[in-house]
């Protein structure tokens, strides 16, 4: 398939954790993926996206393919369209993670949803805020996990039923 195609090209697999930010935050950004993977977690960040140029398909089936989103709010993210963009597909999906950088609260469509004060994070892996977002993670993941065997389990059951069965049953 395509996305197959995609990650064996990219040399890694489709990573379990997609981080949306925005480039102005880049820097803190690139520390918090790097505890993150020395944590254990997969992550996946495009840091090419220019402003202004057309969504990257690879981006797009990245962010299709997470497991996790993990929106990086602060000054700057509330102000961007794209990281709008991939927060609204993890909230629409049931998997978004906020975190606020810095005191701005997240934009508006995202104010219900808890976030993790990240803004005196010391980035250490040790730090209180920095154990609540790898809790959360581990949930929403442990979650996608269940709910990706319930699936396959369903699947399975369909398909070992006769085809009488399912007439009856109205399947």
């Amino acid at each position: 398939s395509n996305v197959k195609s995609l990650a064996s090209k990219a040399g890694d697999r489709l990573s379990d954790i997609f981080i949306s930010y925005s480039r102005a935050d880049r820097e803190r950004v690139e520390r918090l993926a790097a505890a993150l993977e020395a944590s254990g977690f997969s992550i996946w960040c495009d840091k090419n996206i220019e402003g202004g140029t057309e969504f990257s398909k690879e981006t797009e089936e990245r962010l299709d393919a997470a497991k996790v989103v993990l929106v990086c709010w602060s000054k700057a993210s509330v102000a961007s369209m794209w990281v709008a963009d991939e927060a609204t597909v993890g909230r629409d999906k049931g998997v978004l993670v906020p975190i606020a950088l810095d005191a701005v609260p997240p934009k508006i469509g995202f104010r219900q949803i808890q976030t993790i004060d990240f803004s005196s994070w010391s980035e250490g892996t040790g730090a209180l805020e920095f154990e609540q977002l790898a809790q959360a993670l581990r949930a929403k993941l442990q979650a996608e996990r269940a709910a990706s065997v319930e699936a396959r389990d369903i699947r399975a059951a369909a398909a070992s039923r006769s085809p009488t069965q399912q007439t009856l049953e109205g399947t």
